[in-house]
C-alpha cells in the first residue's frame, strides 16, 4: 500500500473517532443538563454514568450508576451490574465480582 493512501485511510479512521468523541461529549453535556433539572431521574443518572463510561472516566460513571441505582425504577439492578462492569475496565476484579455476585438479577451475567 503506497504513503498515500495510507494517509487518506488513516485521517478517515481519524475522522471518525473525532466525530464519535464530539457527539459523546455533546451527550454528556445534554445528560447533564437533563440531570440537573431533573435530579431524581433514574434515566438521566444512567445515560450520563454510561456516557462517562464511553469516556473512560470510570470514578465519575461508578458515582452515577450508584445514584442511578438509588433512584427507584427500572435500571437498579442493570446500575448494580455496570458498576461491576466499570471496575473491570479498572482490573479491581474482587470489587467487580462482588458487584455482579451481590445482585441476584445479575446471577446468570458473566465478564467477558
Amino acid at each position: 500500500m503506497n504513503c498515500f493512501l495510507k494517509l487518506i485511510i488513516g485521517s478517515m479512521i481519524y475522522s471518525s473517532i473525532i466525530l464519535s468523541t464530539d457527539q459523546i461529549t455533546k451527550d454528556k453535556n445534554s445528560f447533564k443538563m437533563k440531570l440537573n433539572q431533573d435530579p431524581h431521574n433514574q434515566a438521566y443518572a444512567f445515560d450520563l454514568a454510561q456516557t462517562f463510561q464511553e469516556l473512560k472516566k470510570y470514578n465519575k460513571a461508578i458515582k452515577l450508576y450508584i445514584k442511578s441505582r438509588s433512584i427507584e425504577g427500572e435500571k437498579g439492578w442493570y446500575s448494580e451490574y455496570m458498576i461491576g462492569k466499570c471496575y473491570e475496565y479498572k482490573g479491581d476484579w474482587d470489587t467487580a465480582l462482588n458487584y455482579v455476585n451481590s445482585n441476584s438479577k445479575c446471577n446468570f451475567l458473566h465478564f467477558n
